[in-house]
């Protein structure tokens, strides 16, 4: 996530949410969503069970803390993909590269 903590300063936290791989399918196929691991994140019962989510973290913290403009990525973040290094930390520049548009979208509304 994203904050005005940061080195950016920007105004708000944002969100870019990736799916838990073991939990995520169970709850698809019990609602009767089907495809890959990655399509249900593009359906809309997904986004708005997400949207609830994020809603019930968000109303136990104080205004500045909650996430204001969410993303729910289909990928899975990995050593492979570049966002992870093999002690499995963000690796936050490359994030911020690969999702710079859609970063700089959330800020521009």
């Amino acid at each position: 996530m994203w904050s005005g903590s940061g080195p950016e300063g920007r105004p708000y936290l944002v969100a870019l949410l990736v799916r838990d791989a073991e939990l995520a399918p169970v709850w698809a196929a019990r609602h009767g969503i089907e495809g890959t691991l990655g399509e249900p994140a593009g359906h809309l019962a997904v986004r708005k069970e997400v949207e609830r989510a994020v809603e019930a973290a968000d109303a136990r913290l104080n205004h500045i803390d909650q996430v204001k403009r969410l993303l729910l990525l289909s990928e899975e973040r990995s050593p492979e993909s570049g966002e992870l290094p093999p002690s499995l930390t963000l690796r936050r520049r490359v994030i911020e590269a690969k999702y710079r548009r859609f970063l700089q979208s959330f800020y521009a509304m």
